[in-house]
């Protein structure tokens, strides 16, 4: 008895474990294009802006930014299944691969999924926002991105 209970209740959890080793499937690509795309953009401002290059913060993910996209992965396949992760993901693959010349690209050429409301929600929801406006502030960039002559520099 205790057995047919047990093997019952591996059963059950057998769906949730494999959901979970998705996820964090995903949440590896997604860590590697998100490095990728924030190398880009790091790229294209030590091109544009060499005289600030020890302000430009560095981007790669940490244990809290990893939880932060945990998060959002979990609740894109709460809002659309897996089919939304496969998308959200893809796109930020694709994203990485783009060579950013202007800032307008970034609002010109980011696949739509990345600028959905949703997205947007839930990079502030699951902290994802706040650790990267943390560290654009702790390096000094943010200040240096609200100079009056900056949007025009980088467009």
């Amino acid at each position: 008895m205790i057995r047919r209970t047990l093997t019952t209740a591996a059963l059950c959890a057998l769906p949730a474990i494999a959901q979970a080793a998705d996820i964090d499937a995903m949440l590896e690509r997604l860590e590697i294009a998100s490095e990728a795309a924030a190398e880009e953009l790091t790229d294209f401002y030590r091109e544009r802006l060499p005289e600030y290059e020890d302000k430009i913060p560095d981007l790669s993910w940490g244990e809290p930014m990893r939880e932060a996209n945990r998060c959002i992965l979990r609740n894109i396949e709460a809002a659309g299944g897996d089919a939304a992760v496969t998308e959200y993901v893809e796109a930020n693959e694709t994203w990485a691969e783009y060579e950013i010349t202007t800032l307008r690209d970034i609002g010109e050429e980011m696949p739509p999924v990345l600028l959905s409301e949703l997205v947007a929600q839930l990079g502030q929801s699951c902290g994802a926002s706040a650790i990267t406006v943390k560290k654009i502030e702790s390096s000094g960039f943010g200040e240096v991105m609200r100079q009056p002559d900056m949007a025009e520099r980088l467009m």
